[in-house]
């Protein structure tokens, strides 16, 4: 926020550190009405690039046809910058912090892999993880991991490549953890 009222707009941004964490410095700060962001590495040909996603608080600020999906912009420099931030059609939004997970990188025959996942049932349940093959620009698979309650979740790669989630349920009450593997959703 530009300042400490709460009740004005949030910016979804980044801190940077290009010496292995010791030092850090502000990077690209994004527009009004984004916050609670998970950034992943993409690569677009032979070019690294960054994916931000964002929770979209639009709705919050009296815009409803700029709510309803995920916010998501793209960097080449290092998230120094950040092109225009929009809606990913493929992303519904209950505004809620959501998972961002690069799973693996494509090599020889093997896809590149993006996961996501969030509540995308109303009020905040019903935690979806869904699979991108193609750098974030779609996500065509989706699957119900968490029925009923659920909030903010964070998602990490294990050592037998399975995929772990923590996740707030009942009401944020309880931390929850679930895992499943890729060929649950169909990879």
């Amino acid at each position: 926020r530009r300042s400490f009222d709460k009740s004005k707009p949030s910016f979804a941004h980044v801190v940077v550190s290009d010496d292995h964490g010791k030092s850090w410095k502000l990077g690209g700060v994004l527009g009004d009405y984004t916050n609670e962001c998970q950034v992943a590495e993409t690569r677009e040909g032979d070019k690294s690039g960054l994916l931000i996603n964002m929770r979209n608080h639009w709705g919050r600020g009296g815009v409803a046809e700029k709510s309803g999906k995920r916010l998501v912009a793209r960097s080449t420099d290092g998230g120094m910058t950040w092109g225009a931030e929009k809606m990913d059609p493929g992303l519904p939004e209950q505004p809620c912090q959501a998972s961002l997970l690069r799973y693996q990188f494509a090599s020889g025959d093997r896809k590149g892999v993006l996961l996501f996942a969030n509540p995308a049932g109303a009020g905040r349940k019903d935690l979806t993880v869904r699979i991108s093959l193609d750098e974030a620009n779609t996500w065509p698979v989706s699957k119900l991991l968490v029925p009923g309650p659920a909030a903010y979740s964070c998602m990490a790669r294990l050592p037998d490549g399975r995929v772990g989630v923590v996740v707030e349920t009942l009401g944020y009450k309880k931390l929850s953890f679930t895992t499943f593997d890729l060929k649950w959703l169909g990879e």
